[in-house]
């Protein structure tokens, strides 16, 4: 695993963080007092350490009454771990502990999109379908329809999730919309019809940096990596944060690994990413093949108080020690990396060839002769 493949083998892992992020962005104006035991449960699932985070909110359930929050909390932890059967449970439990449902609506409303990813992640598919069935009339009725039509397109019916898709971006004609589209179609290996929808986003007129930064992304994701520059350049110019990591990707994907250094370095000097700098670094040095200067960047990133790519940075160290022939430490590695985040569909794969390389190696080691302290009469 080289460069660009390792880049986009880490898709998954990182798409897993963004949707944390995207399901707790979801909660409404809600602040956290990252003191507390709920806050710093939360502190926690930002973090990826979803075993703490479950602690945590255990301590206010237990501690601070906070019941409908903390099974909330758990459920995304769980979704984290990846034990989708006991994230529902928790989800349903979360709006069975809410009070006041009537001056809760959004709360609960949270609930039932978090359990219908679940649903989805699980393959319990009619069961999703009802959940999303129940929320196409409310405030996030585009969100259900792109949900929905996530789930139609995983069941295979791809006219009612190209229908769905189309309800979803009329709805909310924003890029974030189509970009999840297209992602969506990603995932079940159908690029060129979620190519389609992108296409039709790049009509859509720029307002601001963060728009351009979108349209970066929307260039980047269809190989235009000229105008991905372009727009991304601008993004950076007014300050647009991630700006800078997505040009150090679509410089390295555009064969330019000085470009993407130069990028990875503005993220740590300028304090923007310093955990994603660092990994990005990494990637380079792997990419030239310098697997001592790519250690030596994902020690410094995992030291980092930025802990943001800390999966990504654990995945990476493995991958160094596979390059080095190092199979033993590899194993070693990734049994931490398993124990941390049990869900990495590409770890769990790569951990039966390294389980297989390490048992080819002792099989072919010599026997050991044990010297028994006998001298010869």
């Amino acid at each position: 695993m080289h460069g660009n493949t390792v880049w986009h083998a880490l898709r998954r892992t990182a798409a897993l963080t963004a949707c944390v992020s995207l399901i707790l962005s979801g909660c409404g104006e809600e602040t956290f007092d990252y003191t507390t035991n709920y806050g710093q449960g939360i502190r926690a699932l930002e973090s990826g350490d979803y075993q703490t985070a479950f602690t945590f909110f255990q301590s206010a359930i237990n501690n601070d009454g906070q019941e409908a929050e903390g099974r909330r909390g758990q459920g995304i932890a769980q979704m984290g771990l990846g034990d989708m059967n006991q994230a529902i449970t928790l989800f349903e439990s979360a709006v069975k502990a809410v009070k006041y449902p009537a001056q809760n609506k959004d709360f609960i409303m949270d609930c039932e999109f978090y359990e219908g990813q679940a649903c989805l992640d699980s393959e319990q598919y009619d069961k999703a379908l009802t959940i999303y069935d129940s929320l196409l009339d409310g405030d996030r009725a585009g969100e259900a329809f792109l949900m929905r039509g996530r789930v139609y397109l995983n069941m295979e019916k791809y006219g009612q999730a190209a229908a769905d898709f189309q309800h979803a971006v009329e709805l909310d004609p924003s890029y974030e919309i189509y970009l999840q589209v297209y992602e969506a179609y990603v995932s079940c290996n159908r690029q060129a019809d979620g190519a389609v929808f992108l296409k039709n986003a790049l009509s859509i007129e720029p307002q601001s940096g963060e728009d351009n930064y979108q349209l970066g992304r929307i260039c980047y994701e269809l190989k235009d990596y000229d105008n991905a520059k372009q727009y991304l350049n601008k993004a950076l110019d007014a300050g647009v944060q991630g700006a800078a990591v997505l040009l150090g990707k679509t410089c390295l994907d555009d064969g330019d690994v000085d470009g993407a250094r130069t990028m990875y370095q503005r993220c740590i000097d300028k304090n923007l990413a310093v955990s994603a700098g660092y990994n990005g670094l990494a990637i380079c040095d792997i990419q030239d093949g310098d697997v001592d200067a790519a250690q030596e960047h994902i020690t410094e990133g995992l030291e980092a108080s930025d802990t943001t790519m800390k999966e990504e940075l654990m995945y990476n160290e493995i991958v160094v020690c596979e390059m080095k022939g190092d199979y033993d430490t590899a194993s070693s590695k990734m049994a931490a990396f398993l124990s941390a985040y049990p869900s990495n569909e590409t770890a769990i794969r790569e951990n039966k060839f390294i389980s297989g390389r390490v048992a080819e190696e002792n099989a072919a080691a010599p026997e050991k002769v044990f010297d028994t302290g006998e001298t010869e009469s």
